[in-house]
């Protein structure tokens, strides 16, 4: 299925519009969950994906510093300390 030039055009538009991470995600979710892998979702499709998109947060460094995925050299002192700072420069 091609998809003519407006219709091109309006996708590219509206997609530019997203920042790069929501646009990554929505990508990423599109694929797995497009039922229909040799045609293109309507537009309204991926956007529904983009705003699913939630960036990490302070809140959410925690989580993230506790995770098993670090590399060998991680010093989780290093982390902490960084932690703290991100927090006090919130709070302040």
């Amino acid at each position: 299925m091609e998809l003519s030039e407006a219709t091109q055009a309006i996708y590219l538009a509206r997609l530019m519009r997203l920042k790069d991470e929501e646009l990554k995600y929505a990508a990423e979710l599109t694929i797995e969950e497009w039922p229909e892998a040799s045609k293109m979702p309507p537009l309204q499709f991926i956007l529904e994906r983009a705003g699913r998109y939630s960036p990490p947060t302070v809140d959410d460094a925690s989580r993230i510093l506790s995770r098993g995925d670090k590399p060998a050299d991680w010093d989780p002192d290093w982390a902490k300390d960084f932690l703290r700072t991100l927090r006090e420069k919130k709070i302040s």
